[in-house]
């Protein structure tokens, strides 16, 4: 294999992107090879270094130019390999080393390189899996380079490749990498590069890669594309947020039991599931019954996949297929930049403030049934709203069908008429005296200016003029506002986490004054901002996060 190399190297000796041979020599019967040192990292490193940083909404920031001129390094040398009729055979993110200070490449392993390939009929090879689709071998030997190069330039930028050790059609890695470059900010112009080389690997879709230059394009991002389906995505977002919701106070159960499919699809305990299988702890602890309802919970999801995956996922053990789901839709916490997006999950965490009372699996199992009612498309689903449609069946104690009615009716006026978001309706609120009371009591008279309000209405959107503590609207801002946090999503921008107040309830009372955090007897606005301004003591920049543990030692009292 050495020799092979050797002979192979001193006929790349003109081209000076390859280790060049400096001696060989046999030693004890071994034979050894001694190469140049090439400096660089490979581009699963520099991949790995930054994921961010391509371009903001006004400009092109300065990695995405350093990438585009690695890119092209990479094209200009291997145009200068196929005009030597040279083959290099595998191209892959692991024999390719770039050099970060002046950002070009070299090749660094030349074991399938072949030499005059024009008349040559290139028989079977190893190939790097990942960086070639089931269509790769049938292609004349220098258009499988290019093609190859198409999945590497990929890999710059994410792990998109590895789905085509499971769809060798290459459709879920583009996919994939389509989506990850509208949640990233990647300039169309670098998105487009590897698929023209994939699509149409020519010597002509080579050459135009070095014509390529960067400009902004805002309105790319404005479509969506799913890799996985839509419906299912949306369940997954919704269930993902609200199992956050539910995992506040969650305890470490040694035994988990699942009762029905969804069980295992609507509550965090499939979390602590999901870390038993990772931490490769005994898995006994599951009971033939909780056996079955991951089984059918499996088959469920299974189901929303193209037929071409289902075969694969379904032969895939529980620990692989809820690693394959958790790295694809929970690896980025969500963080999906999609205008639409942004209002689906501000509406769906509004709805869900509102609700959050009474018993936690009591409202949780309520919200999910609102949310199936509403195809896990929120925004949808307030635009369209219907009130001939609506299920009469839908209420929470004090909230009848009626209020949902009123307040799905108020909530489109807002998106559809008036043409604002949730976001910016509290943003114009505080901006009036620069305090969150003022925003409530903006929300608040919005929504209540709109319909008649009855005791139900009134009760899901409570008056700031009572003085109560707000409990469900701050959490919602806690939710919205605060970010890089296991709970919150952190979506506004409008608030700093310094200017949030304590979502404060009995629980939180409790232990504050047991604690000798809070003076005041009543648990309304005024105990609030107590206790928010005794918080800030610890933490003047984030008070509310001290919110979980007060939280959790109230419910648990200890």
């Amino acid at each position: 294999r050495l020799k092979s190399e050797k002979s192979k190297l001193e006929k790349l000796v003109d081209f000076n992107f390859f280790p060049q041979v400096i001696e060989s020599f046999i030693e004890n019967g071994n034979y050894f090879l001694v190469e140049t040192l090439v400096t660089g990292v490979t581009i699963n490193k520099f991949r790995a270094e930054d994921l961010s940083g391509y371009a903001t909404d006004t400009q092109i920031l300065p990695k995405s130019f350093k990438v585009l001129e690695i890119i092209k390094d990479m094209c200009r040398k291997l145009i200068a390999l196929h005009k030597k009729d040279i083959f290099l055979g595998d191209i892959s993110a692991n024999n390719i080393l770039v050099n970060e200070k002046d950002s070009t490449v070299n090749f660094v392993d030349v074991e399938q390189t072949e030499f005059n390939v024009s008349d040559k009929t290139i028989s079977s090879f190893f190939r790097t899996p990942g960086f070639f689709d089931k269509k790769t071998s049938d292609l004349p030997p220098l258009e499988q380079d290019i093609q190859q190069l198409g999945y590497v330039i990929m890999s710059l930028f994410c792990r998109a490749s590895s789905f085509l050790e499971i769809d060798s059609s290459g459709k879920t890695t583009i996919s994939f990498f389509k989506e990850f470059a509208k949640i990233y900010r990647i300039p169309k112009a670098l998105v487009e590069i590897p698929l023209i080389l994939i699509r149409n690997p020519s010597e002509s879709s080579l050459k135009s890669i070095l014509n390529v230059k960067l400009s902004l394009d805002v309105k790319s991002r404005k479509g969506k594309i799913y890799t996985f389906p839509e419906d299912l995505l949306f369940k997954l977002k919704h269930t993902y947020f609200c199992g956050k919701l539910d995992s506040i106070c969650a305890q470490d159960i040694e035994r988990i039991s699942f009762f029905t499919k969804e069980d295992v699809l609507y509550t965090d305990k499939v979390i602590s599931l999901n870390m038993k299988y990772l931490e490769n702890k005994n898995r006994n602890f599951l009971s033939q019954d909780s056996k079955k309802a991951i089984n059918l919970a499996k088959n469920e999801l299974v189901n929303c996949f193209s037929n071409t995956l289902k075969s694969e996922l379904e032969s895939r053990d529980l620990s692989i297929f809820l690693s394959i789901l958790n790295c694809y839709f929970f690896a980025n916490n969500f963080d999906i930049r999609t205008h639409k997006d942004k209002e689906d999950i501000e509406i769906a965490g509004f709805i869900a403030a509102l609700f959050a009372f009474g018993k936690r699996e009591v409202f949780i199992k309520k919200l999910f049934s609102l949310f199936n009612f509403m195809q896990m498309k929120p925004l949808d689903f307030i635009i369209n709203f219907n009130q001939e449609e609506f299920d009469s069946e839908l209420n929470y104690r004090f909230i009848k069908p009626y209020d949902l009615i009123k307040f799905f009716s108020s909530l489109k006026r807002l998106y559809l008429q008036d043409k604002m978001t949730l976001e910016e309706l509290f943003a114009a609120g505080f901006s009036k005296k620069k305090d969150i009371f003022t925003a409530f009591q903006f929300v608040c008279d919005y929504f209540y200016n709109i319909e008649k309000e009855s005791p139900g209405y009134k009760f899901m959107l409570s008056n700031p003029k009572n003085k109560g503590a707000m409990k469900r609207m701050n959490m919602f801002l806690r939710w919205m506002i605060r970010k890089n946090s296991p709970v919150d999503i952190g979506i506004w921008n409008f608030l700093q986490p310094s200017e949030l107040l304590i979502p404060l309830d009995v629980h939180v009372g409790n232990i504050s004054r047991s604690r000798g955090l809070l003076s005041r007897k009543q648990n309304d606005f005024k105990s609030v901002l107590e206790l928010t301004c005794k918080l800030k003591e610890f933490d003047e920049a984030d008070p509310i996060k001290y919110d979980f543990a007060l939280f959790g030692l109230g419910v648990n009292s200890k």
